[in-house]
């Protein structure tokens, strides 16, 4: 009787033991899951960042763009301009 009282004490400890294992790994588990959400979201942080400088350095490319197109429209309208007086004068002198 008392061989059954100690088997059934020593199964309950292994049942507990086992439990507490499982218990032990999925907190590990749960540990290694939050250091990698961390560096995931670490990255992400950086990425963003990353983003933000990308589209910053984009807006100034554009703007530097339009003023370039601004800058050679002028020209052409001076090029236009200075071309119909030479046509002018070499009409006038045609005469």
């Amino acid at each position: 009787y008392k061989i059954q009282e100690l088997e059934q004490k020593v199964t309950g400890q292994q049942q507990e033991i086992s439990s507490l294992v499982q218990r032990t790994t999925a907190v590990g588990e749960d540990s290694a899951l939050t250091k990698e959400l961390t560096t995931l979201r670490e990255q992400l942080v950086n990425k963003n960042h990353e983003l933000k400088e990308m589209k910053t350095e984009c807006r100034r490319k554009e703007e530097e763009q339009q003023q370039v197109v601004q800058a050679l429209e002028e020209e052409k309208r001076g090029l236009a301009s200075h071309c119909a007086a030479l046509r002018a004068d070499l009409e006038e002198k045609q005469r």
